[in-house]
C-alpha cells in the first residue's frame, strides 16, 4: 500500500498513551515498512535482524526494537505490531485483484477490436499495392510480398470498450486510454518514436487503474527517477523497454516515490519536462 489509514482516535488508546514518544516514533516507522510490504504487521524473523537492516529497512535502531512496548510485541522470532489495519490491507487487495481481472477482460475486448480494425482495412491496403504493382511493371504480376500496414507503422488508437455484460460502460474510454499511452510515452525520449504496440496496450489496459490515480508530480517523479543514474547497490530498478515498464508499473511507482523524496529538483529552477 502505498498509503496507511489508521483512524485518529489512536491516540488515545491505552496502548499509545502509555507509551513513549521514542516508541511512538518507533511504532509509525514499522506501520510503515508494514504497509508497504503488506505483511499483516507482522514483520517475519525481525527479533534475529541486526542493528544496521533494522536502521536500512525501517529507519530504527535494534534496541529500539527490544525495548518492552505495549506498541509490538514479540512472537517467537517475529515483531507483531498492535493498530496495524488488517481490513483495509485485505480490502486493497480484493480491489487490485479484481481491477487485474478486469482490467484483463477489457483488454481481450480492446485488442480484439483492434485486431478486426486492422484486419478489415487490410485487403484494401493489399489491393491498392497490388494494382500498382501491376501498373509499374505491366506484366500483370501480383506483388508476393505483404504490404506494411499502416495501423502498425503509425500506430493505432484505442478503440471504444463494449459495454460490460451488466449494460454499464467501462470507465476506460478510448480518449481516457490514449491518455495514459501518451504519458506512457512521455516517460523517456525513445519510447516517443513507436507508437504502442498490441501487447503493450493490453497491459496498459491492465494497470490503468494504477496509472489513473497519479497526478502530474507522479508522472515527473517517474520521468526523472527513469533518466537518473542510479547508484549500484541503491536497490532501484529502471525499466529501458515500456512493455516491463507496463507489467510492472506500481513498483516502479514506489521505487520513483523513494527515490524523489531523497532527490527533490532544486526549487530556484523551472520545472522541465512534463506533458505536452
Amino acid at each position: 500500500m502505498n498509503w496507511l489509514n489508521t483512524p485518529t482516535s489512536i491516540i488515545h488508546a491505552p496502548e499509545y498513551v502509555g507509551s513513549e514518544p521514542t516508541q511512538r516514533a518507533t511504532w509509525w516507522n514499522l506501520m510503515v515498512y508494514c504497509a508497504e510490504q503488506e505483511n499483516g504487521g507482522v514483520i517475519v524473523g525481525g527479533s534475529a535482524w541486526k542493528d544496521r537492516r533494522w536502521q536500512q529497512t525501517c529507519g530504527v535502531t535494534a534496541e529500539e526494537i527490544h525495548d518492552d512496548c505495549d506498541l509490538w510485541e514479540r512472537s517467537g522470532n517475529d515483531i507483531v505490531l498492535w493498530g496495524y489495519p488488517k481490513d483495509k490491507e485485505t480490502e486493497v487487495k480484493a480491489k487490485r485483484e479484481g481491477g487485474s481481472i478486469g482490467g484483463k477482460r477489457r483488454a481481450e475486448n480492446a485488442v480484439s477490436s483492434i485486431a478486426s480494425s486492422s484486419a478489415s482495412r487490410s485487403p484494401s491496403s493489399s489491393a491498392s499495392t497490388e494494382r500498382k504493382g501491376k501498373e509499374g511493371n505491366g506484366i500483370g504480376k501480383e506483388v508476393a510480398s505483404a504490404p506494411v500496414d499502416a495501423s502498425v507503422r503509425d500506430g493505432i488508437p484505442f478503440p471504444d470498450f463494449p459495454p460490460e455484460p451488466n449494460g454499464n460502460h467501462p470507465k476506460e474510454s478510448a480518449s481516457h486510454m490514449n491518455e495514459l499511452a501518451a504519458r506512457v510515452r512521455g516517460l523517456r525520449p525513445e519510447w516517443k518514436k513507436m507508437a504502442l504496440t498490441y501487447a503493450e496496450m493490453r497491459s496498459l489496459t491492465e494497470c490503468a487503474a494504477s496509472l489513473e490515480g497519479l497526478d502530474a508530480d507522479d508522472w515527473e517523479n517517474i520521468r526523472r527517477y527513469l533518466a537518473a543514474k542510479l547508484p549500484e547497490g541503491s536497490g532501484g530498478w529502471q525499466p529501458r523497454s515500456r512493455a516491463k515498464f507496463l507489467e510492472s508499473a506500481p513498483d516502479v511507482y514506489s521505487h520513483a516515490a523513494q527515490w524523489a523524496s531523497k532527490n527533490k529538483p532544486a526549487t530556484s529552477q523551472p520545472r522541465t519536462g512534463g506533458w505536452k
